[in-house]
Formats: structure tokens, C-alpha cells, sequence
């Protein structure tokens, strides 16, 4: 759903996972293979939908997110100095 709203307009198909493998320019990292991608997700959900605590969900959320990028190679956050 976040990602419905995050992008609308702006990826081929939003609010669900892509359909077909990709490449990104400029790296030797190969996204993992589309058909992964919803076992993938489930598994990291039920890992962390157990936990009552709001923030320590949205926490671990985050964070499992970030990690599944930094494994593969990538920051988690990456913003161009623009000063």
C-alpha cells in the first residue's frame, strides 16, 4: 500500500512487485530475481508483525529494510551534497 501511494505515477506498476528482472547502471549488483521478490517480503514480515510495541515495529521495519540493501552492497540512504 505505501508503495501504491509512494509510486503512483512514477514506476510502470505501483503498489506491487515488479514483474520482470532489472538491471542498474553504473553497478555490478544484479537486483534479486523478480519471482523472489514475494517469498522475500513475506519472510521479513513475519519476522517482525510479531512485535506489539508501534515503535519498536516501525524500528525494526525500517531497519530490515536497510539491511536487506547493505547486504546486497547499497547504502541505505543515499542523497546527493547538494551544498
Amino acid at each position: 500500500e505505501i508503495n501504491g501511494l509512494v509510486a503512483q505515477n512514477e514506476a510502470l506498476a505501483w503498489g506491487e512487485f515488479r514483474t520482470g528482472n532489472v538491471g542498474i547502471g553504473g553497478t555490478t549488483w544484479v537486483p534479486p530475481d523478480w519471482q523472489t521478490l514475494p517469498d522475500r517480503f513475506e519472510r521479513g514480515i513475519e519476522a517482525i508483525l510479531p512485535i506489539d510495541n508501534p515503535l519498536e515495529l516501525a524500528m525494526m521495519f525500517s531497519l530490515w529494510s536497510a539491511r536487506e540493501l547493505m547486504k546486497n552492497g547499497l547504502d541505505a540512504i543515499s542523497r546527493p551534497d547538494t551544498s
